[in-house]
């Protein structure tokens, strides 16, 4: 299943069994046990938060799908963690080519790892089990986009390194 970009996200909802999960302040819809990037066994997410945007996460704001979180189904236990991050890491390497930078330690000593291309940027990451997220640029929402900018500008790229580090 494919999901263009910008799909409404109480479109996403009648599409192919998906689970709905409604809140009072945000829509969740998750399609299970699914095969991505490559064979990679995920639970693959959008959400819609309804509340006044945060410039910093507005993607997870917006009435369009612009951003997915994919879930890992586990393949080994706890303790094994770091082996099985690394592996899945290699995976995507040669599924999506070289990272463009990480944040060392994110979660223990395994850092976050992305990858940037035009208007989409990928993530990998522990965050409640192993975690893709994928964040696509939209059209529009300047001024979500600007607020953005200068929190960036104003608070810089935090531990940011422009390689793995391991």
């Amino acid at each position: 299943m494919l999901i263009p970009w910008g799909t409404r996200i109480d479109e996403l909802v009648n599409l192919e069994s998906a689970t709905v999960l409604k809140r009072e302040d945000s829509v969740h819809v998750t399609w299970h046990n699914r095969l991505c990037l490559g064979g990679l066994r995920c639970d693959v997410s959008a959400i819609q938060i309804l509340e006044r945007p945060r410039p910093r996460a507005y993607h997870v704001y917006l009435p369009e799908f612009h951003f997915a979180s994919m879930r890992m189904q586990p393949t080994v236990d706890e303790s094994e963690i770091a082996v099985e991050f690394k592996r899945t890491f290699r995976h995507l390497e040669n599924e999506l080519g070289p990272p463009s930078f990480s944040y060392p330690k994110y979660e223990g000593q395994l850092p976050a790892i992305f990858w940037e291309y035009a208007g989409v940027t990928v993530g990998y990451m522990i965050l409640a089990g192993r975690t893709l997220s994928i964040r696509h640029e939209p059209s529009g929402y300047d001024e979500l986009k600007e607020e953005a900018k200068r929190i960036r500008s104003r608070e810089g790229e935090g531990a940011r390194v422009n390689y793995v580090a391991w």
